[in-house]
């Protein structure tokens, strides 16, 4: 009778942990809905208000001071509410101004918090480019820091070459040329070698060959 007991008592205990572990799985999904629909609406907003300066100016002539104007009338108007700041509005009106033209891209940026774009538009300056860095940071759901670092390392640029320059695809399997391009678009910390920075390639090789297992450790 025990036994029956305590195994009806330890069901009851497993049905309980099963259904807080669903009821949690389905509020944190709920809070990414939230979260997406949210960041969607604001670079809704954003878009609309870069949208409006730009087509003011176009259409009436309004000087730069208008955002300056704007930024002030809009605190003042919702004093608990940041984003209005100056700098912020010039972004706006960056963001409408250079991404218009760009229609593919739009469905994208609404996926990416409003910091992903400002790195973006701010630290590049062909359409491809940004392209590429809006459509990867979205693809691979990079974090802001992650971004930078890729930008920094210009991802972008070495995947370019990377495409143009080797031969893998005709030359490899294509599980093992998918591999041999990415080591050449990713950047190794070769801080174990005393590497100078004018150094040639019959030295860097010399240099690497002498620090061989932390090189290959480095390539994982």
């Amino acid at each position: 009778m025990t036994t029956k007991k305590s195994k009806a008592v330890k069901r009851q205990v497993n049905e309980y942990a099963a259904f807080v572990a669903e009821v949690k799985e389905r509020i944190r999904s709920t809070q990414t809905k939230v979260l997406r629909t949210t960041n969607a609406a604001l670079i809704e907003l954003y878009w609309h208000i870069g949208k409006g300066i730009v087509e003011r100016q176009e259409r009436l002539g309004w000087g730069k001071s208008v955002v300056e104007k704007l930024s002030v009338d809009l605190r003042t108007e919702f004093p608990d509410q940041g984003g209005f700041s100056a700098q912020n509005l010039w972004f706006m009106r960056q963001f409408y101004s250079e991404l218009r033209t760009q229609s593919n891209l739009l469905r994208l940026v609404r996926e990416l918090p409003w910091g992903h774009l400002i790195t973006i538009l701010s630290k590049t300056k062909e359409a491809k480019e940004r392209a590429y860095y809006v459509r990867a940071a979205t693809s691979y759901g990079w974090s802001r820091a992650v971004l930078t670092h890729q930008m920094e390392t210009d991802l972008y640029t070495r995947e370019v070459l990377a495409k143009k320059t080797h031969n893998f695809k005709r030359l490899l399997p294509r599980k093992d040329a998918k591999l041999a391009a990415a080591f050449l678009k990713e950047p190794y910390v070769l801080d174990f070698a005393p590497v100078p920075a004018n150094v040639g390639e019959r030295q860097l090789q010399r240099t690497l060959v002498r620090h061989l297992k932390q090189f290959l450790l480095e390539l994982g």
